[in-house]
């Protein structure tokens, strides 16, 4: 693509047959793996004249015959809504490469590593982008922005060779670019510098005179600022050294100390820190001394910060920097005491005064520093009482302090938190150290490593220097070691760098008191929890303490830098410091015990998730009797059962895997999956819930537990209808049903059978549903089960809205309204109003079926339904638009919905354009599948007569589980 376009295969060229294929291949791999327009794609082809869509897809299937016969690429064109797709791997496009190395380039201040990318980017050109196209090609949008990206790139290259005083690195990729581009100025300006500092002046100045002649005399025009003061900068340049001027007998200056340690080789990211202590420590209160303090996990890049940073403010600083590690984070050493430090300083600063007692030394050395304009580094602080002695008391010194502690009692300190690198600024340091193109190659397995090593720049730098030393090794070949968690922290040890010595630093601090003893016992249980964070009452259930006493041991985990608390009473684990903590735990916990605090915090779980299943569904006795377990929590309304599950989920999914492998707790996974039907389903977590069941039916089927693998099918079946999986969902549901028929319970045969006719709806076989509602129907009342009659009912309501019957399905959905509304029943009887709206929707009643649509919003959006609610606003939506001639009010309620339904995972955000951009939108598949709601066109007047459907039919189906 940067040259002439071609394709090869193992270093072998493969021609590209037709010219039509060739554009359309190359407008494609301008963007690969991203979708590109029709219409674009035909005028890139074709010209600005495009061409008709029948000879692009003629074009299309040309080129995907080619891909798969001359590439071995299949399926490797996708189209969808409009637009076409190249899926190829991302280091195989040059154009790929060569923006990757930029970017690599853009976040690297170092300038040999910017020098080393930049060069491999530019080394990717042959020539002009696609050089031989037609002209037209020239102008695209894409194909300037990438031009211009290379000379970009090559200025950037000559700046990078100039500052590290190598100018003869970027010597060949200017002069060959200067050549095709002579009006360009910037670029021949760099060219002028470079020849300069190469010792070619004479070159650089005959350069300048014929561009400024060229110039002249084809556009009539001077030379720009920047090629007159680079050619200045040309006459004032001798060649020849300055000499130093005699001191002539004048006082010695002061000494300018320079104490900061070598910058950090392939400092990475840290963009908005760097900035902001730029703005803290030269931009303050001129009236006080600038403090910044800098706070963070151990391996976090507290000290590599820290001195970068230093190394950026030299300028700001002439009178010097003075840096001490004060040793407050070092294994088998004591931190320095204030006086120490200070009669080293003073004597840095040209002050040869004795002086032994240290609040003398301190104040003697803020007079030395009172009128210079310094900074001082104080890195590793282990307290505050530490550096104050050490601090200087005019406004022309600032400091910079690190420390794994935040040192709130530091008066006048601006804190500054750091956390991992993000992943794009983790990945980019591996390529540093490792080198671009071994990243490049492998970008999957960089991004696992990364991951592994959770983004800490310590495991990062150890992961990448065993990389180093072992250039034949894959990349791959180091994920696949990290990802064995029990090998993981041995794998990142090199030297005398260790991720582990760094968090057994913080853990040893913890038993200098009492309380920390109790914080290192909470420290060692919590990293035996595999969910990604905790909360106080589970944390209390797991070191089996009241909650003001767990909560007081995880605050001194966040002094402590071995958690995290990013909202309150809500604290999470780095995946390195969870390994320590559970090394720790399987060396100083005997067995018994950790299974105890395990199976306490698995309870406290399933406690909680009992108490969330009542708020939501209190007169289900059928999964109350089945958790044997109290109820426990501060939930009372079904807004607060919606904000724990939301809170808990990803936690709640470990609890259950967690439960699985527990000794003796494989039954708390079934009960956990139970009571975790009707709130994951409230909310539209129907993957969660497949995964949650089918363990369910694995620990179920191990323990023999005949009723508790039913129930698991059941709601198993249930969430696979959600997603469509209509075979899956049929499968489980008959096998719920055999194990009911054969255990005898009914009430359990009554709820899978109503799942059942839920199902063969769906599929479009209506005999069948009918068959199963009614055999449900009559269960639940010869049982009395009044709650569960009102679902079944609503649900025959909603097979005959598809039947057409309207009058009838109104029938149905009042008297099953009236059952929700008797039991105080919330939840259904939203459900109930929106399928009563439906049925007046069909019946072409715009007046009622708006407002019932608008009383089941109002309850589905007290009670946390997320799905019922985007259901209802598409419903609603269809009535405004086609009953009540209000097209901007349905558009508004079809947005709102499109929203959830892509929130929950139902649509992508491809189909939700697609739909919001269609004058007449389809109701959503995801709907369809779930509820009698038509489309559009269903409510012109012939379709909203009476309809008979005999056997398979339009799979539109409406749930009351």
């Amino acid at each position: 693509m940067l040259g002439p376009l071609e394709a090869r295969v193992g270093g072998r060229i493969v021609a590209v047959p037709g010219r039509a294929t060739r554009m359309l291949l190359s407008g494609l791999l301008l963007t690969p793996n991203e979708p590109v327009g029709e219409q674009w794609l035909a005028e890139f082809v074709w010209g600005p004249s495009g061409a008709t869509r029948g000879a692009l897809q003629t074009s299309v299937s040309r080129l995907r015959s080619w891909l798969r016969d001359g590439l071995g690429l299949r399926e490797a064109v996708d189209y969808a809504a409009g637009r076409y797709r190249l899926d190829v791997p991302v280091e195989s496009v040059d154009v790929n490469r060569f923006r990757t190395m930029v970017r690599l380039a853009g976040h690297d201040t170092e300038p040999s590593a910017r020098i080393g990318h930049l060069q491999g980017a530019l080394d990717e050109w042959r020539g002009p982008v696609l050089d031989g196209s037609p002209d037209w090609i020239r102008s695209d949008p894409l194909v300037v922005e990438l031009e211009r990206l290379r000379t970009d790139g090559a200025c950037a290259l000559a700046e990078a060779a100039l500052q590290a005083s190598r100018p003869t690195l970027a010597l060949p990729h200017l002069e060959r670019l200067a050549a095709a581009l002579p009006y360009d100025e910037p670029l021949h300006a760099r060219l002028m510098a470079l020849l300069g500092a190469s010792g070619r002046r004479a070159d650089a100045l005959r350069l300048f005179e014929e561009i400024r002649r060229r110039l002249a005399e084809e556009l009539g025009v001077d030379p720009s600022d920047a090629l007159r003061e680079a050619h200045v900068a040309l006459l004032r340049s001798d060649g020849e050294p300055r000499p130093a001027a005699a001191s002539g007998g004048r006082t010695k200056p002061p000494p300018v100390p320079a104490e900061v340690p070598p910058d950090v080789a392939a400092f990475t990211g840290r963009v908005g820190e760097l900035d902001r202590l730029r703005e803290l420590l030269t931009g303050g209160d001129a009236g006080t001394v600038a403090i910044s303090a800098v706070d963070g996990a151990g391996g976090i890049g507290k000290s590599a910060l820290a001195i970068h940073a230093a190394h950026q403010l030299a300028e700001e600083f002439p009178d010097g920097q003075l840096y001490v590690n004060l040793q407050g984070a070092a294994a088998g050493t004591l931190p320095l005491e204030p006086g120490d430090v200070l009669a080293r300083w003073l004597r840095a600063l040209g002050d040869t005064t004795q002086v032994t007692d240290p609040e003398e030394a301190a104040a003697r050395f803020r007079s030395v520093v009172a009128a210079r304009r310094m900074l001082v580094i104080l890195d590793n602080a282990v307290d505050a009482a530490q550096i104050r002695p050490l601090l200087p008391a005019t406004p022309t010194c600032a400091v910079l302090v690190t420390s794994r502690r935040v040192l709130a009692a530091l008066d006048g300190a601006t804190h500054l938190h750091l956390d991992a690198l993000s992943s794009e600024e983790a990945e980019t340091l591996l390529a540093r150290i490792v080198g671009a193109r071994r990243v490049i190659a492998e970008p999957e397995a960089a991004a696992r490593i990364a991951r592994l090593c959770g983004y800490l720049p310590l495991a990062l730098r150890i992961a990448a220097a065993r990389l180093v030393a072992r250039p034949e090794w894959p990349l791959a070949a180091l994920a696949d070691r990290l990802a064995d968690e029990h090998r993981r922290l041995d794998e990142l040890s090199l030297a005398d760098l260790e991720v582990r010595a760094t968090f057994q630093i913080g853990y040893r601090d913890l038993d200098s008191s009492p309380s920390g003893r109790g914080a290192a016992r909470m420290f060692r249980l919590v990293g035996l929890l595999d969910g990604p964070d905790i909360g106080v009452e589970v944390a209390a259930a797991l070191a089996d303490l009241s909650a003001a006493q767990a909560e007081a041991a995880l605050e001194h985990l966040v002094d402590a830098q071995l958690l995290e608390s990013p909202t309150p009473n809500r604290y999470q684990m780095h995946d390195l410091v969870r390994l320590f903590a559970r090394e720790r735990a399987h060396d100083d916990e005997p067995e018994a015990e950790r299974v105890a605090a395990v199976r306490r915090a698995l309870d406290c779980y399933l406690a909680a998730a009992k108490q969330a299943m009542l708020v939501i569904d209190p007169s289900n006795t059928l999964r109350r009797d089945r958790i044997h377990i109290r109820p426990a929590g501060d939930m009372r309304t079904h807004a607060d059962a919606a904000a724990w599950t939301d809170a808990e989920r990803a936690n709640l999914l470990s609890a259950a895997q967690q439960a699985e492998t527990l000794p003796g707790a494989s039954g708390v996974a079934v009960q956990v999956a139970v009571a975790l039907n009707r709130p994951f389903e409230a909310r539209g977590y129907w993957r969660e819930l497949i995964t949650l069941n089918r363990l369910a039916i694995k620990c179920a089927e191990r323990s023999g537990d005949r009723r508790g693998e039913a129930l698991a099918r059941s709601d198993l079946g249930s969430a696979y209808g959600k997603l469509g999986h209509l075979d899956d969902q049929i499968l489980h549901l008959e096998r719920a049903l055999a194990i009911c028929v054969e255990s005898g319970d009914r009430d359990l045969k009554g709820h899978v059978l109503n799942y059942l006719g839920i199902a063969y709806r769906r599929q479009g076989h209506l005999d069948k549903a009918i068959d199963r509602f009614e055999q449900a129907l009559a269960i639940h009342r010869e049982r009395n089960k009044r709650d569960s009659e009102a679902r079944v009912l609503n649900n025959l309501g909603n097979l005959n809205q598809e039947l057409g019957r309207a009058d009838v399905a109104i029938v149905h959905h009042q008297r099953s309204l009236a059952l929700h509304r008797e039991f105080g029943n919330p939840r259904g009887e939203g459900n109930a109003l929106g399928s009563l709206a439906g049925a007046h929707l069909l019946a072409g009643c715009g007046p009622e079926a708006s407002a019932h649509y608008r009383q089941a919003l109002t309850i589905s959006r007290e009670v946390g339904e997320r799905y019922l609610e985007a259901e209802q606003l598409w419903g609603l939506g269809l009535t405004l638009y086609g009953l009540l001639d209000r097209p901007e009010e349905a558009r508004r309620c079809w947005r709102e919905s499109l929203a959830i339904l892509q929130e929950l995972g139902g649509i992508t955000a491809e189909e939700a354009d697609t739909l919001l951009t269609s004058p007449a939108p389809e109701t959503p598949e995801v709907i369809r599948r779930n509820s009698p709601i038509p489309s559009l066109s269903d409510l012109a007047p012939p379709a909203r007569a009476q309809r008979s459907v005999s056997g398979p039919g339009d799979p539109r189906r409406g749930v009351s589980p």
